[in-house]
């Protein structure tokens, strides 16, 4: 993991200077940090600096400011969405207010994809530019537009009801 949080650091780097960054911690339980994200939090620690206040903020608010664009949002877990029979159309955020980036490199359409199901790219093998402009990821991107997404996981998915 140590490796791959880096190189998403300096992938965060490299991107425009108006971009939002969320680093998402989806792994707390009952409003405390598990192991893992402890150590993600080290890591954004010292790689960005963070004095002790924002420290303290980050174990005692769940949204963080940490510098211009840069947050980090944390929840506790909850049940992720999988491939199932339940269906439904509707909008979604996905792709035209965010996307996420596993700490693997791989670029999904929403933080809500944890397991990579919908795999855009990578982020170590192609430039955001790329995989932005990629034709798989036009043509979901369309499919959130129009409410009817085109991935079986999106398709899946239950938090686009509370959008509709």
């Amino acid at each position: 993991m140590n490796s791959y949080l880096e190189n998403i650091f300096e992938n965060v780097n490299n991107l425009s200077k108006d971009t939002t960054i969320i680093y998402r911690l989806w792994t707390m339980n009952n409003n405390k940090l598990d192991e893992k994200s402890t150590e993600i939090v080290n890591k954004i620690k010292n790689y960005y600096h963070l004095d002790k206040e924002t420290i303290d903020k980050i174990y005692l608010s769940n949204n963080i400011k940490i510098s211009d664009r840069i947050y980090i949002d944390k929840d506790n877990e909850f049940e992720w969405p999988e491939i199932s029979n339940y269906k439904s159309e509707g909008y979604c955020y996905a792709l035209k207010t965010q996307i996420a980036i596993l700490v693997d490199g791989t670029v999904v359409p929403c933080c809500l994809d944890s397991n990579g199901c919908v795999e855009l790219s990578n982020i170590f093998k192609e430039d955001l530019d790329q995989i932005i402009n990629s034709k798989k990821y036009q043509e979901l991107k369309k499919s959130f537009q129009d409410r009817k997404p085109i991935e079986e996981l999106c398709k899946s998915c239950k938090f686009k009801e509370k959008l509709n």
